[in-house]
């Protein structure tokens, strides 16, 4: 198989992860199951005291789970969008190195001209 080959189901896989992490970090953000809503507040402050405070602490831990599966997707967001953009770039640092190949030295050629080159510098 030649590396053309390869190129697309990579580039296809990346660009999946890549929107699956970004929906993850910026749409569908777990941070928001965790606001409170007006008929709570108001169900919370005539509760009695030790449901209110189970209640909050419920709300903290949530609210504290959310934080880290938002960094967690962030940091994989960036992990993933390094490597994307570090794949492509070595696939067009090989495309460029393959087009510009070193010329081919004729040796005979260059010795003739070197002989030259001595012959008008003796003179």
């Amino acid at each position: 198989m030649s590396n053309k080959s390869f190129f697309w189901p990579i580039l296809g896989t990346y660009i999946f992860l890549l929107i699956g992490t970004g929906y993850i970090t910026f749409i569908h953000s777990p941070s928001l199951v965790t606001l409170v809503t007006p008929t709570e507040i108001i169900a919370v402050e005539k509760a009695e005291p030790d449901l209110k405070k189970d209640y909050l602490d419920d709300l903290r831990i949530s609210r504290e789970r959310a934080i880290k599966i938002v960094d967690l997707s962030s940091y994989s967001f960036h992990i993933i969008l390094v490597s994307l953009l570090s794949f492509l770039a070595s696939v067009s640092a090989q495309n460029v190195s393959k087009s510009s190949r070193p010329f081919k030295v004729d040796e005979k050629k260059a010795e003739i001209q070197l002989n030259k080159l001595v012959k008008e510098e003796e003179k």
